[in-house]
């Protein structure tokens, strides 16, 4: 994937320190925002039998809400980490959103969020619980 500063393989690609990846991990490269989209990440969900996701990153609006959706559609359970994603400021139709307002209302929308037999939660990073469901 290339989208302008963000080439593949350049340093501002790579995962933001002092996160690291194992080399036994697999590593999803998307190229839309929905990390699901042409990728080969729920197959690499369903074999490890994963069922629930906990989501962090850029951009709220966009990659982070695509995804978190993108899960629930596909029965994942998913837990959005409230103070662990982000977004730039915006502008749309003459009104100017801050990226603040923007990663409020994610995190409202999401924590709202509701499917059939599925739980969904919006939690601040010292909230979140990564215990296996019993």
């Amino acid at each position: 994937m290339d989208h302008g500063d963000f080439t593949e393989g350049s340093p501002d690609w790579e995962l933001a320190a002092p996160l690291e990846r194992r080399p036994d991990e697999p590593l999803v490269q998307k190229e839309y925002r929905d990390a699901f989209s042409d990728t080969d990440l729920l197959e690499i969900l369903e074999r490890s039998g994963v069922q629930r996701l906990v989501v962090a990153g850029a951009q709220s609006d966009y990659c982070v809400r695509t995804t978190t959706q993108a899960a629930a559609v596909r029965g994942f359970d998913v837990t959005l980490v409230s103070d662990a994603h982000t977004t730039t400021d915006a502008e749309h139709d003459g009104v100017d959103i801050s990226g603040e307002q923007i990663v409020a209302h994610t995190n409202m929308y999401f924590g709202g969020l509701r499917y059939p037999g599925r739980h969904f939660a919006a939690e601040p990073h010292d909230r979140v619980d990564f215990a296996p469901a019993a």
